[in-house]
């Protein structure tokens, strides 16, 4: 999981690449990794470029924060869990101080 100073959603689209309707920027950035090595690393590069840093996941999906200034952070990556992919562009706001949430479910984006 990384801590992405914009979503993931908002970085593709910056990017220039194009989301088509009904499926996800996770399917934008498939897809462009499938042109070539040289569109993935672009694209890549890209969100690095919007990373404020990793995000530690235990086995019961508590994520906890690196040292970051507060604010607005969004929490992007994809596991599996029974069987199933869940995706994360989940928005959150960090405070001064130590910050967790917990991942599942009830919080992934529907991978489409």
């Amino acid at each position: 999981m990384i801590l992405l100073k914009e979503s993931f959603n908002n970085i593709v689209r910056n990017s220039g690449i194009q989301i088509p309707a009904g499926t996800s920027a996770f399917h934008a950035l498939q897809a462009e990794c499938q042109k070539g090595p040289n569109e993935c690393k672009q694209l890549l590069s890209t969100v690095g470029a919007y990373s404020a840093g990793t995000v530690k996941v235990d086995a019961d999906g508590k994520a906890t924060f690196p040292a970051v200034a507060a604010g607005t952070y969004y929490v992007y990556g994809a596991v599996q869990y029974n069987k199933q992919p869940l995706l994360f562009d989940l928005r959150i706001d960090l405070r001064p101080g130590t910050n967790s949430v917990t991942l599942g479910e009830r919080n992934a984006t529907p991978v489409n």
